[in-house]
Formats: C-alpha cells, sequence, structure tokens
C-alpha cells in the first residue's frame, strides 16, 4: 500500500494515493498510463473476484469449481458471442481498444507480482492467477442472462401459443413485442429457458481444494 514499484509498460511516473477509506486516487500524465494504473489497483484489491468472474462469462468453473459446474458451463458457452472481433471492438468507438490494452496491461503486472507471492484466497481456493487479454473485457454472457433472457424465451413461446396480439395482453412490455425477422418463433423449446437460467447460476464453493492449517496454539506451563 506505500513505497515505490519499477514496472515495464507505463512511460512516466504515476501516483496513486489511497484515502482514508482505502480509495485509490490516480494521477498520471498520459491516458495509457492511467488506464494502466486503473488496471493494477483494481487488480491489487480485486483479483480473485475478477478471476472467478472471467471464468463464470467463459465458462471455465468446472475447471476449478468441479463437476457441479460442468452443466452450467457448457450452457455459458453455447451463448457466448463467437462474431468478428474487430467489429466488437469498433462497436465501442474508438481508443476503447488502446484503453483496454493498458488497463489489462495493468492487471498483468499485478498476476506477474502475485505469481510469486500468492494470495492466500487463492491458496486456499487451490488454483493460480492467469494473465488477462483485452478480449476478456468483452465477456458479456452474465449481462445478457441478467437483463431477462429467460423472460425473453417465455414470452417467445407465449407470443407462439396465442399470438403476438393476445400475448401483449398477458404480458404487457414498455413496447409491444414484435417477433424478430427471420426468427421462427414456434421452434424457440422451454429447453433454450433452462439453459439460460443453469448459465446464470452464481458461481459456490462446496469445500476448499485443500484442508486449511491452522497455526497451533501457544503451550503454556506452570511455573513453580
Amino acid at each position: 500500500m506505500s513505497g515505490s514499484l519499477a514496472l515495464p509498460g507505463i512511460s512516466e511516473p504515476v501516483r496513486i494515493v489511497r484515502d482514508r477509506w482505502g480509495v485509490p486516487h490516480i494521477y498520471a500524465r498520459n491516458e495509457r498510463d492511467l488506464f494502466f494504473a486503473q488496471g493494477f489497483v483494481q487488480a491489487q484489491d480485486r483479483l480473485f473476484q475478477m478471476d472467478l468472474w472471467r471464468r463464470s462469462v467463459q465458462g471455465r468453473l468446472s475447471e476449478v469449481l468441479g463437476l457441479n459446474f460442468v452443466e452450467r458451463d457448457a450452457a455459458t458457452r453455447r451463448i457466448q458471442y463467437h462474431g468478428d472481433a474487430a467489429a466488437d471492438w469498433a462497436s465501442y468507438g474508438p481508443g476503447v481498444k488502446a484503453i483496454a490494452e493498458a488497463f489489462v496491461a495493468g492487471i498483468n503486472a499485478w498476476v506477474d507480482e502475485v505469481r510469486v507471492h500468492v494470495p492466500e484466497e487463492f491458496i486456499l481456493a487451490g488454483w493460480l492467477p492467469e494473465k488477462w487479454s483485452p478480449e476478456d473485457l468483452l465477456n458479456r454472457t452474465d449481462a445478457f442472462v441478467a437483463a431477462g433472457a429467460d423472460a425473453d424465451v417465455f414470452r417467445a413461446r407465449l407470443v407462439a401459443a396465442l399470438g403476438e396480439q393476445r400475448a401483449n395482453v398477458w404480458l404487457p412490455a414498455g413496447a409491444p413485442y414484435r417477433s424478430p425477422a427471420g426468427l421462427a418463433i414456434d421452434s424457440v423449446p422451454p429447453v433454450v429457458g433452462d439453459a439460460l437460467r443453469r448459465a446464470g447460476t452464481a458461481p459456490f464453493f462446496l469445500g476448499l481444494a485443500a484442508p486449511v492449517t491452522l497455526p497451533a496454539a501457544p503451550v503454556r506451563t506452570c511455573g513453580p
């Protein structure tokens, strides 16, 4: 939390000050160094949470949490975006990819530090933190599910059964529902909704990867 570090990836000195609540305030001389430092301090505070989130949206939880998450991982991978990455970056506007690259470089600078001195939470959970890539930031599976994707499946099945007009009466929305062009609305099975709910299951631990050994209590003896 104090002192100085010499890290590859920044071009000019960066100053990070934590206030009395622990919130970091970053002072940099250029945009790249600013976002590098943001990635560094975010990983410093939340790397385990970030690692678990990334595994969650990539369908990689079963690698570390076991067989209970195999079906969830499979469902997550089915609904991932597999389109053109360049077009995806371009949709966010100019300069965003450069910001993401700087941010991820900062994350990886902290990962290099902690792979030498591994944080306790990773030791107890039983795996090591991995390097990040800018494309990891484009994962939005959880956001898609949280936005009500399973409700969209239910509405589609209601439209198939009742028609759009009656479905809008039974299940009103902010705007009248219109079936997407090219979608055979009656071909959406209930298993799609089940898969989406499975993909949205929060990660949980059944136990630690290894038993935790607590330090022995000091032995006290009575003198004569």
